[in-house]
């Protein structure tokens, strides 16, 4: 991240936080990986990367579920969702409806 701030390659920045977010995620850190993933979200806001910002989303929502707070998780996945209609993306749209799914059931 250091790298991508000196030079002021944001998307690399972006990229930095989405991989720091997932790495939380894994070993349980969640709120770790949420403020991660908040971060890549406004980077790729700035950037107007919105398969990026799509991406926050997801890990945002799978984070909050992971820490029981299913109404954050649930208005992250319907972001989620209603990003990937707009560029048609329904792979996307797929994981984004899994997880609202998950968030629901819970």
């Amino acid at each position: 991240m250091r790298v991508a701030e000196e030079t002021g390659d944001s998307g690399a920045g972006e990229h930095a936080y989405k991989i720091l977010a997932w790495s939380h995620i894994s070993p349980a850190d969640h709120v770790q990986g949420i403020e991660h993933a908040k971060q890549g979200l406004l980077i790729a806001k700035e950037v107007g990367e919105r398969g990026a910002e799509r991406h926050a989303h997801r890990i945002l929502a799978k984070s909050h579920i992971r820490l029981g707070k299913y109404q954050h998780a649930i208005e992250s996945a319907k972001q989620g969702i209603s990003m990937a209609k707009e560029v048609g993306d329904r792979r996307g749209e797929g994981h984004a409806h899994r997880i609202l799914a998950e968030s629901c059931t819970h």
